[in-house]
């Protein structure tokens, strides 16, 4: 009986842990669509000078669509430059 109880918890640990790290990608994945639509609301309400040059060089640089869309933030307020 107690190896029959040892197993079901074990088995209980190792379905909430499947369970948290599924909830973490799923997190993550949110995060990201949400950055993408920060990106495509950025390039769609405003006139960013520069900005296949300032996405092309960060693309370079492997940055993320969040790093992308702060460059292109820094971009309208004239504080970077590509």
């Amino acid at each position: 009986m107690q190896d029959f109880t040892k197993g079901y918890a074990n088995q209980m640990r190792q379905l909430k842990l499947q369970g948290l790290n599924k909830s973490c990608q799923y997190m993550s994945m949110l995060t990201q669509l949400d950055d993408y639509q920060h990106l495509l609301m950025a390039i769609s309400e405003k006139d960013i000078p520069h900005l296949q040059q300032t996405v092309n060089l960060a693309l370079c640089n492997g940055a993320s669509i969040l790093e992308i869309v702060n460059k292109l933030e820094d971009t309208l307020e004239g504080i970077y430059c590509p």
